[in-house]
This record gives structure tokens, C-alpha cells and sequence, in this order.
């Protein structure tokens, strides 16, 4: 191939080979010349000494610290991570607390309603177990044998007594007995105050303090049952529709006085309520100035001068105390008195 003709596949304007700059290449108009090309060198890539780089402030030298720029600090780069590790590490804590209070929350406010239903119930029942033996028999209670009768009971309740006396053992001891049958059956206790001021001074006396002894019962054991409806009312009504301190206080105060009024009024019956066996010598004070012996020669055959109906009660309250020193240990304070009360 001549100099100057192009070779197969070049296309017009490119160099052929052995060709010197500034020659004309084939396709090329006359007066048309490629400037010299200079190929640049490797070397000439690197930046020499004293050549400014990109983004370089005037009059920086190559490798020196940029203005405002810190060098890089390895040790001061770990202490920063090792810091946000444990500022990480509190955070989780803290939403670990924050989730537990939230999980022992829930859990005091499904105990105190559950609380609070029981405290309802609990009232309810202790009034049906205070009422049974309030209404009952059998609050005191004697039985006796001995001279001159064949057998003798006396029994009190809140509101009767009841005397039973046995004669026919003989004629002659039968004839003796007859002084007691004069206060034979049930009477209320006015009646029977009545009858026992027939008898003989004593038994009047003893019979009066019977009287005033079953009233204080009564009055301190319908206290204890009203007490008892106040409070578990307070408590429902401060759980359910206000949850303000002033209910809850008056609920719980209620329910803790309520079982000391009862033992109170319990202990002041046994206190003044009189021995039955004081009876069988009382109603023989008229006889004996006769037969210049006491008629009925007697002795008790009970142990304790008390019914059934005064244990039950002593039992109800104790238990009654106990549930009620429960009651603090369940029952806790309403979550939202706190805001409810600002608001109010």
C-alpha cells in the first residue's frame, strides 16, 4: 500500500501507520492539518511538586491537613462507640423498666377488682352469718338437777327466755319443785322481767341485766352489719364511678371498725350478762325460810354458760378481723385518681 491511501476499515481522518505528524491523511482536504499530538506519558499522570489538587485552598501544599478538618482519632472513634453501646444499653433498661411497671400495673389493677368484688361479697356474707345466730336460741344456756326437781334448763336468746322445769321425781320433792314452775315456758325478756320480779328481788336484778345485756347486742351487731354494707358500698362506688381519696378512706375506715364494734359489743354482753345458775336459788328464797333448806339443792352440769349462737358469733367476727386486715394487701389505689382529682 502507497503512503497516503487508507487501509481497509479506517475511516476517513485517521492516522495510518507510519505516518508523521502533520501529514496529510487520506480523506483530508488539502490545507487541512492535524495539530502535532503529543502522547502523554505515565509520569506525566502524577501531579508533580507544587501542582494544587482539586479543592485545594490556594497556597496549600500537597499532604498538608486541610483547614477545619481534625485528623482522625482511632481512640477517641472508639471511645464514642463505646459511649453510644452504653447509652444503648440504658435505653433498653429503661424500656425494660418501663415495661415491667407497666406489666405490675396491669396486675395491681386486675387484683383490686377482683378486690373489690370480693370486699361486696364478703360484706353480704358476713351479714347473712352475723343475722343466723343473732336470731338464734340459744345465747345462754344452763341445765341443772340436783334436790327437789327432776331437771331444769334455762336458755336465753337477743329477744326471749325460755325456762323448763321438770318435776315428778316424788310427791314430797314435787311439792318444792312447784316453786320454780311458775316460770315455765318461753317469754320475751319483758315478760320475763316481769315474771322474775314475781319470784324474788334477786332474780328481778338478774333478769334486768339480761335485758340491758341482750339490747347492747343487738344495737352493736346491727352497727357491725350496716358497717359493713357502708364500706364495701364506698369501695364499689370509688372503683366503678369516682375515683376519689375521700371514698376510698371512708370505705376502708368503715370496714376495718366494723369487726371492733362487734367484739366490743360482744365482750360487753358476756360482761354484763349474768350466770344462769344464779336462778334456781332465786326462785327458792320464799321456800326456804320454811323448810330452813334451800329448795333445789342443785348443781349445774355445763361446763360453759354460754350457747351456741355466742361462739358462732365470736367466730364470725374473728374472722370477720382477719378478712378485713387482708384487705390492704389486695385492694391498692384507683390508677386514675391522681389525674381525675386534677381534673376535678
Amino acid at each position: 500500500m502507497q503512503p497516503g491511501m487508507m487501509q481497509p476499515g479506517m475511516q476517513p481522518g485517521m492516522m495510518q501507520p507510519g505516518m508523521q505528524p502533520g501529514m496529510m491523511q487520506p480523506g483530508m482536504q488539502p490545507g487541512m492539518m492535524q495539530p502535532d499530538v503529543v502522547m502523554m506519558q505515565p509520569d506525566m499522570m502524577m501531579m508533580q511538586p507544587g501542582m494544587m489538587q482539586p479543592g485545594m485552598p490556594m497556597g496549600s501544599a500537597p499532604g498538608a491537613p486541610t483547614p477545619g478538618m481534625e485528623p482522625f482519632d482511632e481512640a477517641k472513634a472508639r471511645a464514642q462507640a463505646k459511649e453510644e453501646r452504653a447509652q444503648a444499653a440504658k435505653q433498653r433498661e429503661k424500656m425494660g423498666r418501663l415495661k415491667a411497671a407497666e406489666v405490675e400495673r396491669d396486675r395491681k389493677i386486675s387484683r383490686s377488682s377482683s378486690c373489690v368484688i370480693w370486699i361486696v361479697a364478703m360484706a353480704f356474707i358476713f351479714n347473712v352469718l352475723l343475722i343466723i345466730p343473732l336470731t338464734g336460741q340459744n345465747w345462754g344456756y344452763r341445765s341443772f338437777t340436783g334436790l327437789g326437781i327432776k331437771a331444769m334448763h334455762f336458755r336465753t336468746s337477743i329477744f326471749m327466755m325460755e325456762v323448763e322445769v321438770l318435776c315428778g321425781k316424788n310427791w314430797l320433792e314435787d311439792y318444792l319443785c312447784k316453786a320454780g314452775v311458775k316460770a315455765n315456758g318461753k317469754h320475751t325478756l319483758q315478760q320475763a322481767v316481769g315474771i322474775m320480779c314475781a319470784i324474788s328481788d334477786s332474780a328481778c336484778s338478774e333478769m334486768n341485766r339480761i335485758y340491758i345485756a341482750s339490747y347492747i347486742l343487738l344495737v352493736g351487731e346491727v352497727i357491725v352489719c350496716l358497717l359493713l354494707l357502708a364500706g364495701a358500698g364506698c369501695i364499689f362506688y370509688y372503683w366503678n364511678s369516682e375515683p376519689m381519696p375521700k371514698f376510698r378512706g371512708m370505705g376502708l375506715t368503715l370496714l376495718y371498725i366494723s369487726p371492733l364494734v362487734g367484739i366490743a359489743s360482744l365482750t360487753a354482753w358476756a360482761l354484763i350478762h349474768p350466770d344462769l345458775a344464779v336462778f334456781p336459788d332465786a326462785f327458792t328464797r320464799g321456800t326456804t325460810m320454811l323448810t330452813g333448806s334451800t329448795l333445789f339443792g342443785i348443781k349445774s352440769m355445763d361446763v360453759f354458760p354460754y350457747g351456741w349462737c355466742f361462739y358462732m358469733t365470736a367466730l364470725v367476727l374473728v374472722s370477720l378481723l382477719v378478712c378485713v386486715a387482708m384487705v390492704p394487701c389486695l385492694f391498692s389505689k384507683h390508677p386514675s385518681e391522681t389525674e381525675y382529682n386534677e381534673w376535678r
